[in-house]
């Protein structure tokens, strides 16, 4: 049995990541400190292949005291294994 989560600390916290998990959690921090709106909106959902998802996705942030706004649209393959996520990857569209 795997030992009891320590909620104590965030998750990122307790993870050991690489330079580039970093940057995405850092990306993520800032969008939340700038845009206290945030809405997901699927564009379309497919599956490629028998365990593996591919949708495709528009993300608009807002700040409601500025006004400002941030638009994109990612691509999101997730790979699954035995109804579990294995692998998940989020590529910006047109990039």
């Amino acid at each position: 049995m795997p030992p009891v989560a320590d909620r104590r600390r965030p998750l990122a916290d307790r993870l050991e990541l690489s330079a580039p998990h970093l940057a995405v959690l850092d990306f993520w921090r800032g969008v939340l400190a700038r845009y206290e709106d945030s809405t997901i909106e699927n564009l379309s959902l497919e599956e490629a292949l028998p365990g593996r998802i591919v949708c495709h996705a528009r993300l608009h942030h807002r700040s409601s005291a500025t006004g400002e706004t941030l638009d994109y649209v990612i691509v999101q393959s997730t790979e699954l294994e035995r109804g579990r996520v294995v692998r998940q990857i989020n590529v910006l569209a047109g990039g």
